[in-house]
Formats: structure tokens, sequence, C-alpha cells
């Protein structure tokens, strides 16, 4: 539909429409008002530049044409890709350049805290384990005799804060 479309509209621009053309063109149409308006207004613009008046041209001017197209796509900048086109983008927009910064500088400090935090768990478990070695030689270091004796205070029920210090002191010794 669209191809025979085409034909028609070509055959209308150059005036070579038979009746059953016509006919055919009116009938789409009809379908599609959208069609109908863009045809109206190409044909508007049509006529208005038909209306324009003749100026001759000068001598070079395809010349001029095509040194303007021609000068005007070597200033036009090459279009980068990946990273660098990323860069030249941001190199043209001053506030683009701070956000990034701000994301960079993020996520350098966010990696650094991770990495304090990581570093301070190890410290921890660290200590930890050798507090648990320091008790564990202390442990292996208690003779027999002081064992029966904590098992000795351990049995004996009523305490007084005396019994309390001398508890504490072998415990601690």
């Amino acid at each position: 539909m669209r191809g025979s479309f085409e034909q028609l509209i070509e055959k209308s621009r150059k005036k070579t429409l038979t009746p059953e053309d016509q006919r055919l063109l009116e009938e789409l149409f009809a379908q599609d008002p959208t069609l109908k308006s863009q045809w109206d207004q190409e044909r508007r613009l049509s006529q208005m530049l038909a209306s324009l008046p003749q100026v001759p041209l000068s001598k070079d001017f395809n010349q001029k044409v095509l040194q303007q197209t021609f000068w005007a796509k070597d200033r036009r900048p090459a279009r980068r890709r990946g990273f660098a086109g990323w860069m030249s983008a941001l190199s043209e927009k001053h506030w683009a350049q701070a956000v990034a910064a701000v994301c960079v500088i993020s996520f350098v400090t966010f990696g650094a805290y991770l990495q304090h935090n990581q570093v301070q768990k190890i410290r921890e478990t660290a200590d930890a384990l050798s507090t648990v070695a320091n008790t564990a030689v202390e442990v292996a270091t208690v003779q027999e005799s002081d064992l029966e004796a904590i098992q000795v205070l351990g049995e004996y029920e009523q305490s007084s804060s005396i019994d309390d210090d001398l508890w504490l002191a072998l415990v601690s010794y």
C-alpha cells in the first residue's frame, strides 16, 4: 500500500495522474487523514516556492555551495566512541565534570571506608585470638593442687567477703 501511495504521489507531482489514479489517491486519503494533511502541506509549500521570483544564480554558485559543505564537514568534530567519547562530552559540560568528580571521590571514599572496616575486623579477631591463646596458656599451667583448692572453694556453700577476696586472689593467680 505504501509503495503504491508513493507512486501515486510522484505521478501527482509530475501532474500525470489518470482519473483512475486520482480515485485511488482519494481512497487512500480517506483511509488515512494524516496522509491527506501531509500532502496538502507539501502542495502549499510547492506553490509558495513556485511563486518566488526567479533570481539568476552566480556562475560559481555550485562551487561555493560545495566549498561551504566540505568546510562545514571538515570543521565538525569527529564523533568519538567509548571512553574517549564520554570524556570529550564531559569536557564540554562543566557541571558534568563536577558530577563525575563527586562520583569518583564518593567511590574512592566508600572503598577506603570498607577497607578500613575490614582491617579493623581483622585486628579485632587477632586480638581476640591472642586473648584466647594467653588464657589457654594460663589454664594449661594451673597445677593439680590449684584445681583441688578451686574445687574445695566451689563446694564451700557459705562464703564471706573475705572468702570472696580469697577466691578472686586464687583465680587471678
